[in-house]
């Protein structure tokens, strides 16, 4: 994200197991300050996040990539 972020994002949110997506959405939403294509890697298994995902395609290119593993979903 180099110049274009206010702040740096915090190593234990980086590599937290159970991180919260919507709070990473809203982070990218504050941090990066000109339009940008962002792109969102996730199984997209947590709640809450889709409010957060709009918010922040109305002012990025958002691309989602779904992970899955057919073992959590069994």
């Amino acid at each position: 994200m180099g110049t274009n972020c206010r702040r740096s994002l915090p190593k234990a949110a980086i590599s937290a197991p159970s991180a919260d997506l919507g709070a990473a959405l809203r982070w990218v939403t504050g941090a990066v300050r000109r339009r940008a294509q962002v792109v969102v890697v996730s199984d997209f298994l947590d709640q809450g996040w889709q409010r957060d995902l709009r918010l922040l395609a109305l002012r990025h290119d958002v691309v989602c990539v779904h992970v899955t593993d057919p073992r959590e979903l069994s």
